[in-house]
């Protein structure tokens, strides 16, 4: 690729760039004022502060309301963010325009890149076109300031997530988006995964849990984005072996999440549970008629939001009182997250046959439900990741992989090991960990993970806790 660089003028400290012509709207000049030699300017705890400002040609009217700046850092994902920020020291000294009279007042760029990201490309991103700008390193001496707490304060007692791994402000702004690359791993998957229903002639669906901030923006002191990664990945052609509960969810208005936690409720669970078995070809309405006589009861909660603030807030929310899986489990390895192995068995169920569950957090509060519909349920946390060996040894009549819509920045994959996650895992863990595990944790007799199928993977994690294989 040719240099960037065509030539540099002296301006505020700082070089602006000209570019060479890249069509109509090609940018004529450009700086970046943070980061400078790898050192953003100023602190922010959100990010590593990134700021400029990029002239276009005037051929294009209105050139810069269509202007953005991607920055990425990985293949699949990338941030967009608008060229919109008044810049009137450009105008006048760039220029020599009046800022008032000026149609390239909003020439510049502004926002802030996550600390765990050190290196990272901006590209200005004009219609068609897109031209690399230049690649950003964070110099090595730069360190991160203390990460703030990860709760963004809402209306009313609404908290959501801000500041996490997962970018969700961004995703719920829509200025995260899939890149191409993206794209494409999420079509090759969703397409390995309805094959592999195909194949064992089971139904399957890939059930994703919407974010609570979607579902409802008036609670959200931002502005909804135009357009999340869910929705990009619903319109793949490979997308309709994808369940959406959206519209489900959006019955129950408020009572669908918990005020401080970033999950869906005992009641958001139900109506989730029952578009999943309508999507799995089960008749909804004989199965709802099984959840009509429960009872709920409110109850304070922190969640997982709450909890993060000092002191701890805590919201009203109905919790299911008439019904609970947990005693109804016949093994359960107590893992934290993922690695975690669950086999639960009803008689009393609907339906005669074992559904296998790959899923994330959001999955336990399904168990409500799924365990009264489904014979045996058996859940493995891996949000969405396929183990093949796993699936071929407990012989399901149905398949489900679950995940968080803001997990969605990573592709999941068909090559997920359960047994080499547990051995990481137990590596990993802390006595805490472990005594937790334990309080979790349900054993079952060999004769008994023989019939479930699962001996190989619950005898490794038994030696992995220092027991008998």
């Amino acid at each position: 690729m040719r240099a960037i660089y065509h030539a540099k003028r002296w301006f505020g400290g700082v070089w602006a760039n000209l570019l060479p012509g890249m069509g109509k709207g090609a940018p004529l000049r450009w700086t970046l004022d943070s980061p400078v030699g790898g050192v953003p300017l100023g602190g922010n705890e959100r990010g590593w502060l990134v700021q400029g400002w990029v002239l276009l040609d005037k051929v294009v009217p209105s050139a810069e309301e269509t202007a953005r700046i991607v920055t990425d850092w990985d293949p699949h994902v990338e941030l967009v963010n608008p060229v919109d920020v008044p810049r009137p020291d450009v105008v006048r000294k760039i220029l020599a325009e009046d800022p008032d009279k000026s149609d390239q007042l909003r020439c510049g760029f502004r926002f802030w890149v996550p600390h765990a990201i050190r290196r990272f490309r901006l590209w200005l991103e004009h219609g068609t076109h897109r031209r690399l700008l230049t690649t950003v390193e964070i110099a090595p001496e730069v360190e991160a300031p203390q990460q703030p707490m990860q709760v963004l304060r809402g209306r009313g007692s609404w908290l959501f997530l801000d500041n996490d791994t997962n970018f969700s402000v961004d995703q719920y702004a829509g200025r995260l988006r899939l890149s191409h690359a993206g794209l494409s791993a999420w079509s090759d998957y969703l397409a390995a995964f309805a094959r592999l229903g195909s194949e064992k002639q089971i139904p399957c669906r890939f059930l994703v849990a919407p974010a609570k901030e979607r579902l409802l923006p008036q609670f959200h002191p931002l502005p909804a984005g135009n357009r999340t990664l869910l929705d990009q990945v619903k319109a793949l052609p490979e997308a309709e072996v994808l369940l959406d509960p959206t519209a489900d969810l959006q019955s129950l208005g408020e009572a669908a999440f918990y005020p401080t936690d970033t999950h869906w409720t005992h009641r958001g669970a139900m109506m989730a549970s029952l578009a999943l078995v309508k999507a799995l070809g089960l008749p909804r309405e004989q199965i709802a008629g099984a959840f009509e006589g429960d009872r709920y009861k409110s109850r304070m909660v922190a969640g997982d939001l709450g909890s993060k603030l000092s002191p701890p807030e805590t919201a009203s929310v109905e919790f299911l009182v008439s019904y609970r899986y947990t005693k109804l489990r016949v093994y359960d390895n107590g893992l934290p997250n993922f690695g975690r192995l669950v086999v639960i068995e009803n008689a009393a169920a609907v339906h005669e046959g074992t559904c296998l569950l790959f899923g994330s957090s959001s999955s336990y509060s399904l168990f409500n439900y799924l365990t009264r519909v489904f014979k045996r349920l058996v859940f493995v946390h891996s949000a969405g990741n396929i183990d093949q060996e796993f699936l071929l040894a407990v012989r399901s009549d149905f398949l489900v992989a679950q995940t968080n819509a803001r997990f969605m920045v990573r592709v999941p994959g068909l090559n997920f090991n359960l047994a080499e996650t547990m051995q990481k895992k137990a590596q990993q863990m802390s006595a805490e960990d472990w005594c937790e595990t334990q309080k979790l944790c349900v054993p079952a007799d060999k004769e008994t993970l023989e019939r479930l199928g699962i001996a190989r993977w619950a005898s490794e994690w038994a030696v992995q806790q220092g027991g008998e294989a």
